[in-house]
């Protein structure tokens, strides 16, 4: 019986190979879509117009070529711009002999677009800033502890003038850093601008997570900015205490010299209730969370 079984199986398994090797010889229409691309361009010269992203092809061959091209090679149509400049009409039907891997085993019955317009300018270049874009997810209890920096932070575009004029700055691919706790040094993609090249297209992203903290700091001076000279002022107190918030490397290396508290004349001329909150001026990615007190009484003495 398992003898007549695998008799039974082969002899399926080469009918059904025969009936497909038949089936594949016959002709068959499809329609293959595939990428647009651009050539023969003048030199120094741009496209500047927008283009069809890919042409529709509909074709007919032998079932076994066109199973083989719906599952071969990655295939692009070219376009021969026929080194023209200014504005310029393209059928797709001129440039079918750019394209030999549609051969004489291939009729084309039909295109869509068939033709296109086409505007070709002179190249213009210039450099311009990257805006990196990103989604930050930290660790519990940790956050971001530096800027974020991108390396490098501008890139050179080139393109048609008409487009190049228009293009202030680019922007880098979204992004998605997750569960962070430690320094972040990656590469980042920029993201693409139709008929716009790069001088290079990866810029490194680098900046620094931190586990968050807060620290207390005693015996911090509170002054008085542009007082009068005929004018003096008693602080009470004149020194303060105040927690900081921050990445733990910056606050416990915090210079104290870079933490001032201070108060403008004019605040205390505009005060109605005898005490004032003072301004602060803080190192970098720290946050004030408190002071002790959290606000200063005064003296004005006149001369």
């Amino acid at each position: 019986m398992k003898k007549n079984l695998h008799i039974i199986i082969i002899s399926t398994l080469f009918s059904i190979i025969i009936w497909v090797s038949i089936s594949l010889s016959n002709d068959y229409f499809t329609t293959l879509r595939v990428p647009i691309k651009i050539i023969n361009i003048p030199e120094s010269n741009g496209i500047a117009s927008s283009i069809p992203d890919d042409i529709a092809l509909r074709i007919r061959g032998r079932g076994w070529k066109l199973f083989g091209m719906n599952f071969g090679s990655d295939y692009e149509y070219l376009i021969s711009a026929e080194n023209k400049s200014g504005k310029i009409s393209l059928r797709a039907s001129n440039s079918l002999g750019e394209n030999p891997w549609l051969n004489s085993e291939i009729q084309i019955m039909d295109y869509a677009p068939t033709s296109f317009e086409l505007l070709i300018e002179k190249l213009a270049s210039k450099k311009v800033k990257i805006n990196p874009v990103f989604e930050l997810e930290y660790k519990d209890g940790f956050g971001l502890a530096s800027d974020i920096k991108l390396l490098p932070d501008s890139v050179t575009i080139s393109g048609a003038e008409s487009i190049i004029a228009k293009i202030d700055a680019v922007s880098t691919e979204l992004s998605k850093f997750d569960v962070l706790e430690n320094k972040v040094s990656e590469y980042v993609v920029l993201k693409n601008i139709p008929q716009v090249g790069f001088n290079k297209n990866m810029v490194r992203i680098d900046f620094d997570v931190q586990k968050i903290v807060e620290s207390e700091i005693s015996n911090l001076e509170v002054t008085v900015i542009d007082i009068p000279t005929d004018r003096d002022i008693l602080l009470l107190p004149n020194r303060i205490t105040a927690s900081l918030r921050g990445g733990i490397n910056i606050v416990s290396k915090a210079d104290q010299s870079k933490i001032k508290f201070f108060i403008q004349y004019s605040d205390l001329i505009s005060d109605t209730i005898g005490s004032v909150k003072p301004s602060y001026e803080l190192p970098p990615h720290t946050q004030l969370v408190y002071t002790k007190p959290d606000r200063i009484r005064y003296i004005i003495k006149k001369y």
